[in-house]
């Protein structure tokens, strides 16, 4: 049986701040179901990159926070109700992209839906994993650039689909790492003299309880 569990394996989660009506702590022992109380962040390890047939771009963080949904009968439901992905250019964070210019990230149809396959495998789609599946979609807002001296670099907008990824996962470590296999997001809009025709996602995932503490997933 796969079960979320820290490293002592107790899992607490401090909400009075969201939910002041219980005690200002709840815990989530190995293999219970406590909908609504535990709280999970996914950060990612190193950059995140989208590769096109013109080149690549390059994001620094992505970071992703929810409640874990079910955590018993082989299966691992994590929806996850905010997510971002960034760069660290100027106050935006923006990302460096393709043709020297940079970028904002924008992920759409949030909440998204994180959840064990079997087979230490895992899949994250859009949408609440108590809800209607939906794709994962992606939007990047590319700012004018100046190249050279009265050569500008017009602004772009590209949007991508993918109806889920995919990964694998390694078990009984803390933390527990969601590592992406080949995941390729396909044009949905944008012009095709700026935008590849399709982007390929590497990222990779730790995970963590809402206070930092590492995660495990164990048989």
């Amino acid at each position: 049986m796969k079960k979320v569990t820290p490293t002592i394996w107790l899992l607490t989660v401090l909400i009075a701040a969201v939910m002041p009506s219980f005690s200002s702590a709840t815990t989530l022992k190995e293999g219970e179901y406590a909908p609504g109380f535990a709280y999970i962040a996914a950060t990612s390890e190193g950059s995140v990159t989208f590769t096109g047939g013109e080149g690549t771009w390059n994001c620094t963080s992505s970071s992703m926070f929810g409640q874990i949904l079910k955590n018993q009968e082989n299966w691992i439901l994590l929806t996850m109700t905010s997510v971002s992905i960034q760069g660290n250019i100027g106050k935006e964070n923006l990302c460096t992209g393709l043709y020297q210019t940079e970028g904002k990230v924008t992920v759409k149809n949030v909440p998204w839906c994180l959840s064990s396959t079997g087979a230490d495998a895992w899949l994250l789609r859009g949408g609440g994993c108590n809800e209607v599946s939906r794709p994962l979609v992606v939007t990047i807002d590319a700012k004018e650039k100046e190249f050279a001296p009265g050569y500008v670099f017009p602004a772009y907008s590209c949007t991508y689909s993918q109806y889920s990824i995919s990964g694998f996962y390694n078990t009984g470590v803390t933390p527990v790492t969601l590592s992406s296999g080949s995941n390729t997001f396909s044009r949905t809009e944008g012009s095709y003299l700026f935008c590849p025709s399709s982007l390929t996602l590497d990222i990779k995932y730790t995970l963590s309880t809402a206070g930092g503490g590492g995660l495990q997933i164990t048989y």
